[in-house]
């Protein structure tokens, strides 16, 4: 199937994006803050500048939604591969977006909404990175009394909830 055709194309690609980023985050753990906050920085610099710098450089085709979304594919050739799936030059989808979509309801212009798996893989690193500090100062709490350390009783408290509410917030559209 092709994505224009099928309706819930999204649904197959969002699981696959979600696995990706729990397994991502699963595999690579950060052990600083320090590090955790240069690595926030520098992304946000870069998201700013593939985002909305690039399109005055390139013309007003933004490199990072380019690449996200899967290219520039060339419809006359998938439309051909559709109409022809068995020729040798035909191998199925041309593309593997690197983002979660998610189709935006009552649109007249049935448009999706976009986001990229390193803006949930990069906060999620912080966010894990949270919960495992506030459950390390609970062991630490635990077995050495008297440490003078301020452990979080309940998994609400310390590092790891604002962070996950802080992430969640809703921003407004301009």
């Amino acid at each position: 199937y092709r994505p224009s055709t099928n309706a819930f194309f999204w649904l197959t690609l969002d699981i696959f994006g979600a696995c990706f980023c729990v397994l991502t985050m699963s595999l690579l753990k950060l052990n600083s803050i320090k590090i955790a906050t240069i690595l926030m920085v520098a992304i946000f610099i870069y998201d700013i500048f593939f985002v909305f710098i690039t399109p005055f450089l390139t013309g007003g085709d933004s490199i990072m939604l380019t690449v996200a979304s899967g290219g520039g594919d060339d419809d006359s050739w998938a439309d051909y591969c559709f109409r022809y799936p068995n020729e040798k030059g035909c191998t199925g989808i041309d593309f593997l977006p690197m983002l979660l979509l998610l189709p935006r309801v009552n649109d007249y212009a049935s448009g999706s909404v976009l986001l990229g798996l390193g803006d949930v893989i990069l906060p999620g690193f912080l966010i894990a990175f949270c919960a495992r500090h506030d459950e390390a100062s609970r062991l630490v709490e635990a077995n050495v009394p008297g440490s003078g350390l301020a452990a979080p009783l309940n998994w609400y408290q310390g590092f790891f909830f604002p962070m996950v509410l802080a992430y969640l917030s809703p921003s407004r559209p301009s």
